[in-house]
């Protein structure tokens, strides 16, 4: 990354929010148009460059499988995945609702906050 950025996502994170806005949408407890808008200020904040996409490639996919070995936490593929993304990018800082994997993060030499 040649210039810092504020927030970093990876191509699983983009994955993700389609993922929850399309459960939301079938369940039904958001619009279509919903689903819409609240994708548009991520996909601008990508376009204009403010935010750096990280695209996972094998080097990411290796690190994740060495933090699984040696952070001696019990996470998962995906959280590996999302930890080594965050290593790679030189985050400082993990937002997420997910405990186990905060708990990861901090070992890992993170700061965190919790979206619960």
């Amino acid at each position: 990354m040649a210039q810092s950025h504020q927030c970093v996502l990876s191509a699983l994170s983009l994955t993700e929010l389609k993922s929850v806005l399309q459960r939301r949408q079938r369940e039904p407890q958001i619009s279509d148009e919903v689903v819409r808008v609240a994708q548009q200020p991520v996909m601008l904040e990508l376009a204009q460059g403010s935010w750096y996409y990280l695209a996972i490639a094998e080097p990411i996919l290796v690190f994740a499988g060495k933090l699984m070995e040696t952070l001696q936490s019990p996470i998962g593929t995906l959280d590996a995945i999302r930890l080594a993304c965050a290593k790679t990018s030189r985050c400082e800082l993990m937002l997420s609702a997910d405990r186990q994997l905060l708990r990861a993060a901090i070992k890992a030499g993170l700061q965190t906050m919790n979206l619960d």
